[in-house]
């Protein structure tokens, strides 16, 4: 019988779903969350807030668009920056998604707007019994760490710290921070 409950809890610690913070859509292929901004700004600063939110502004492909084209963001919010392709020919144009029906379009990088900031969902982690207490590790995906770094447990201090992997240097990890507006 403890076999079978020791069983039950490890299978609800690793099968437990992604999780993204209050307000945000979650895009169960990609694992990711799409978090819009309300705050306006002007591109390159959407750009650096989402940065410093953790993430990046989104990158959003077809089912992204037909998620947040769902979604109920508020009669107040239009449209939003998202993350640009270059555009040959076109000077200080930036894409915005329409959050009414996912379509992208090109706007002038100076104007003000919402914005959509991506960034990896909370995975499934795991317990370990450490000292007495158990301590719960949450991994996380990483936007864009190049060379990848894996999680490593420091039983001994209860805490998750980064190891790279060989002959790689250590990247710290993006923020667990998100702020939502």
């Amino acid at each position: 019988m403890a076999t079978f409950v020791l069983l039950a809890v490890l299978f609800f610690l690793f099968s437990a779903e992604a999780k993204c913070p209050d307000g945000a859509v979650f895009n169960e292929r990609t694992v990711k969350c799409l978090l819009l901004v309300r705050v306006p700004l002007v591109h390159a600063d959407a750009e650096t807030s989402c940065l410093a939110l953790g993430g990046q502004l989104a990158s959003l492909d077809k089912e992204d668009r037909r998620l947040i084209s769902n979604e109920t963001f508020g009669v107040d919010v239009k449209t939003a920056w998202i993350a640009s392709k270059s555009r040959k020919g076109f000077r200080n144009r930036c894409d915005t998604v329409s959050l009414k029906n996912g379509r992208i379009s090109a706007k002038n990088c100076e104007n003000k707007l919402p914005y959509m900031c991506q960034r990896p969902a909370e995975e499934p982690g795991f317990a370990t019994n450490c000292g007495g207490k158990l301590v719960r590790t949450v991994f996380k995906r990483s936007l864009q760490v190049n060379p990848p770094v894996r999680p490593v447990l420091n039983v001994l201090r209860s805490r998750t710290r980064y190891a790279p992997r060989k002959d790689h240097v250590l990247h710290a990890p993006t923020s667990n921070n998100i702020v939502m507006v």
